[in-house]
């Protein structure tokens, strides 16, 4: 009981941190508190930005927001002019573009010199090849150390058809200690099309390995959600040794893939909420349990059940999304088998009251 309260007091001083000086900056607070070596362990990272020039963002994609993202991210990361103390080191970064084969656009270097010229959208889609070249940028490089200060950012349309390669990449990433995120436009929510050519996958293979290395696996459905990517993408860390909030924020239109590892685990999510707002949470099981959600007030403490709940803000203050995990009867493959990890996706989006089912 004690052990939980101090969990629930340190997730409070993140929100309170985050909420005074945003995601971003409050990540970078929070990787110096939390650091017994700050100037080593919050700067001088290794970032891939990879992204998808397959002919599907032809429709999928019309105004490049992936491009825009990617510009984006590297405008965030540290450059050498910007690393003013003798003890700070500049972020690298290298840039990517895939479709049936992989460029480099930019070889590892000063972010201030990246650049994103000849991403287009044509040809066909091997995210794999991309994640395979970003991983030799990364681990070619020897000026800094890459096992937990190296991150790749896939920006794609879809998870292609090359699942078993992506799979093999991400291991490698893995085992070099190199955090990969996803970043997929949803263009059936954004362009209103009645389908695409790709898609995000139903297979929680890819989701859960990006899970368990730490990273983001988010669906975006327009140009206001892609910037809330990108925050959200550096306020939960670019690498494995960057210090994010144990409450993911939620933003509307930016829909996430989460985990509950193992059974009767709680994973936890925040949203900042003006008085009179109204939203919606939405809650999708993506395997073989049963989710119960609960909303409180992260000011007040005090958690209500969210199965039919409506809410509107009363004030300002920050809610707190706390989704709780059972495996379903039978999902367990026997007697002392390893419970498996419970994947859903939650997403914010506008609405009458803020809400949240339970599936």
């Amino acid at each position: 009981m004690a052990i939980d309260d101090t969990r629930r007091q340190w997730r409070n001083f993140q929100d309170q941190i985050i909420e005074n000086h945003g995601d971003i900056k409050g990540a970078r607070i929070l990787c110096a508190l939390t650091r017994d070596d700050p100037m080593r362990d919050c700067n001088g990272r290794k970032i891939a930005i990879v992204v998808d020039s397959s002919s599907s963002n032809a429709k999928s994609d019309p105004n490049n927001l992936r491009i825009s993202a990617a510009v984006e991210i590297n405008n965030h990361l540290i450059s050498a002019a910007e690393a003013r103390y003798p003890t700070s080191k500049p972020d690298l970064v290298t840039v990517v573009d895939f479709d049936s084969a992989a460029r480099v656009v930019y070889r590892l270097g000063d972010p201030a010199g990246a650049h994103f010229s000849g991403i287009d959208s044509n040809g066909g889609k091997s995210i794999a090849a991309g994640i395979s070249a970003a991983i030799y940028e990364i681990t070619a490089d020897t000026r800094y150390t890459t096992r937990d200060r190296s991150g790749i950012i896939v920006l794609t349309d879809g998870e292609g058809n090359d699942s078993a390669a992506q799979l093999f990449q991400m291991a490698r990433a893995s085992l070099h200690g190199i955090r990969v995120g996803f970043g997929f436009l949803d263009a059936v929510f954004f362009n209103g099309l009645e389908s695409r050519g790709t898609s995000v996958s139903a297979s929680n293979d890819i989701p859960l390995a990006v899970l368990e290395m730490g990273g983001v696996y988010s669906t975006i459905d327009s140009p206001e959600a892609q910037k809330a990517f990108v925050e959200l993408v550096l306020s939960q860390g670019l690498t494995g040794s960057d210090a994010g909030s144990d409450a993911m924020p939620l933003t509307k239109g930016l829909g996430i893939v989460g985990m509950v590892p193992g059974g009767n685990r709680t994973s936890y999510y925040r949203y900042v909420a003006k008085a009179g707002e109204d939203a919606t949470v939405s809650l999708a099981a993506r395997s073989a349990c049963v989710f119960n959600a609960e909303l409180v007030d992260v000011a007040g403490g005090a958690f209500e059940d969210v199965k039919v709940l409506e809410y509107t803000a009363g004030a300002d203050m920050t809610l707190g999304l706390a989704i709780t995990a059972t495996v379903s009867s039978g999902a367990a493959d026997g007697e002392g088998a390893e419970e498996p990890k419970c994947v859903f996706s939650v997403q914010l989006a506008g609405g009458d009251a803020l809400s949240a089912q339970s599936v």
